[in-house]
């Protein structure tokens, strides 16, 4: 049967788009439309969606209040309230009782302390309330108090506590177990406010079914812990502010982790032993013989007048087999004032992505090649007195050599000669655009003197993420005489083909005798314009023996 008016698409189409909506919106604008709307908006297996968001402006939240409360009871299936303007008002619109037959999940955003104590009773009539959050910007003090409520919701399976403002110094958690309170049901549970070690042992005895767990502890190197039953813990997620590995390996020691899946760590302090691989390799063949994804972020802070020891072990001891076997990959960021050492699973690199493998698979000998450091910001020294990227260089190079470099800023060309003099066995280049505008073109004194560092001889893959003008790629392919692969993200005002007809015809001219892949990045790309491209090259004689190709928005030119 042919479609020919929108009634005519059936419900699931409808509920599919609907999804994407606020519900509010979508009774707004169907409802009085006709009587296929109304039925459809009435239908018993469709679910409202709400969110009730003052973002968006005063008027408009009123409105989608007056709206939801149209809305029939049974169909709604989740309401998230984003207000920090007149939120009680709102948030006792609703009364919460047992007709919300389908609510599965509520999110209370800027909510106030007292307001949380107040709700919760309410929301034990709910019979298939699930998932909840509360998300808090005010000093919440007594969290005991609210786990305690929270614990009477039967049919919860998540759980998110979120509190920006309070401290360890002035919480009172106040937990005590309580061996004939009815156990909680909550399997994903996340602690985000400070939480010690003594506390966390008292939320766990009343949630024994948690697979999901994550927790932030802010202040707390105790020694003494007492052996935590989590038998069905799958992912563990632990964000902490000053606690040493030491006292990090101490903790786990307690821990069943047999059954653990996902470890995500990140800690803000100074230990160089979190660098150390043989200390992880140990910890995770012993405690956690089945992890199967590991995510590490340890950040290291960096002030004027201070600075962190420059890392006494053994450098590039995230590169051998145990971590190649398990796909894991160490990579280093500079980010403002703190240096970022993490780990995390190994994606496919940009300079592969035109293999037609789905799944890059990289041999051990390349693997061990991976050694990646991002610059968020190259210089340091226009916010700090004693800071330069060279100090922080310095610091990244005691860990691992350098093979891959990331700039994520705009750079001008004296600088990049600046950081990459100390980077000698660069084998990748990425930028988001270089500068040469700020002092004129670049002069071929500025040219001679970059030729004599010797990272120019070792870069073979260069990506910029945006280039304005021609002369940034030349200057790129000046100082980069080895270079075998060329990558552009976005041509700005750029048309391709008179692109192409300079740089190829400049491949000519300077003989450059390397390169031999170029990739585009063309959001318009298409078959036709491939077509056109080629036709450009063979009858301008630009290149004899050639391929052109298109994977989705990227254009390939690879030549012999």
């Amino acid at each position: 049967m042919s479609i020919t008016l929108l009634e005519d698409f059936s419900n699931e189409f409808f509920y599919e788009i609907f999804d994407y909506l606020n519900g509010c919106e979508i009774y707004e604008g169907f409802s009085n439309l006709n009587t296929r709307f109304r039925q459809l908006l009435d239908h018993p297996s469709f679910r409202y969606k709400i969110r009730i968001d003052y973002s968006n402006g005063k008027a408009k939240s009123i409105n989608e209040l007056k709206q939801s409360v149209r809305l029939n009871q049974n169909q709604i299936s989740s309401i998230n309230f984003c207000s920090w303007i007149n939120n009680n008002e709102i948030f006792f619109s609703f009364d919460f009782n047992s007709s919300y037959e389908q609510l599965e999940r509520l999110v209370f955003s800027y909510i106030k302390p007292d307001t949380i104590h107040s709700l919760l009773p309410k929301l034990v009539d709910l019979p298939r309330l699930f998932s909840l959050t509360f998300e808090t910007e005010y000093d919440l003090k007594h969290f005991g108090s609210i786990y305690r409520l929270v614990f009477n919701l039967q049919k919860l399976k998540d759980f998110k506590l979120k509190a920006t403002d309070a401290t360890d110094s002035n919480i009172d958690l106040s937990l005590p177990i309580i061996l004939n309170q009815p156990l909680s049901s909550i399997e994903h549970l996340i602690i985000d406010h400070p939480c010690t070690f003594q506390q966390l042992k008292h939320l766990i005895f009343h949630t024994p079914n948690v697979h999901h767990l994550k927790f932030l502890n802010s202040n707390d190197n105790e020694t003494k812990f007492d052996d935590l039953s989590l038998v069905k813990l799958a992912t563990l997620s632990i964000e902490a502010y000053h606690m040493t590995f030491d006292t990090f390996e101490t903790f786990l020691s307690h821990l069943n982790l047999t059954i653990l899946k996902v470890l995500s760590v990140k800690v803000y302090i100074e230990d160089e032993n979190y660098l150390n691989a043989k200390r992880w390799e140990e910890i995770i063949l012993r405690k956690i013989p089945n992890l199967e994804k590991f995510y590490l972020k340890y950040l290291v802070p960096f002030e004027d007048h201070h600075q962190p020891s420059i890392y006494t072990g053994k450098p590039n001891e995230f590169f051998s087999s145990f971590w190649f076997q398990r796909n894991w990959i160490f990579e280093i960021e500079i980010k403002y004032d703190n240096i970022i050492y993490s780990i995390h699973p190994l994606k496919i690199q940009w300079f592969d992505e035109y293999k037609s493998n789905e799944k890059a698979i990289y041999s051990f000998g390349q693997f061990t090649r991976f050694r990646r450091v991002t610059l968020v910001d190259t210089s340091p020294e226009l916010l700090y007195e004693t800071l330069t990227i060279h100090d922080y260089l310095c610091h990244v190079s005691s860990v691992m050599q350098i093979d891959h470099l990331d700039i994520k800023e705009e750079i001008d060309f004296v600088k990049l000669c600046q950081i990459l003099h100390s980077l000698n066995e660069l084998d990748s280049l990425k930028l988001y655009k270089i500068s040469i505008s700020s002092s004129g073109p670049v002069t071929e004194k500025e040219l001679t003197i970059f030729s004599q560092f010797p990272s120019r001889m070792s870069i073979t893959k260069v990506c910029l993420e945006k280039i304005c003008q021609i002369e940034e790629i030349l200057v790129i392919m000046a100082f980069c005489p080895l270079i075998k692969q060329f990558q552009i993200n976005s041509l700005q005002k750029i048309e391709i083909e008179s692109f192409l007809r300079t740089f190829l015809t400049h491949i000519k001219v300077q003989t450059i005798q390397t390169l031999r892949l170029l990739c585009i990045c063309v959001s318009t790309a298409d078959d036709e314009m491939i077509n056109k491209l080629k036709q450009t090259i063979q009858n301008e004689n630009l290149l004899l023996d050639f391929t052109l190709n298109r994977i989705k928005d990227k254009i390939y030119l690879k030549w012999t």
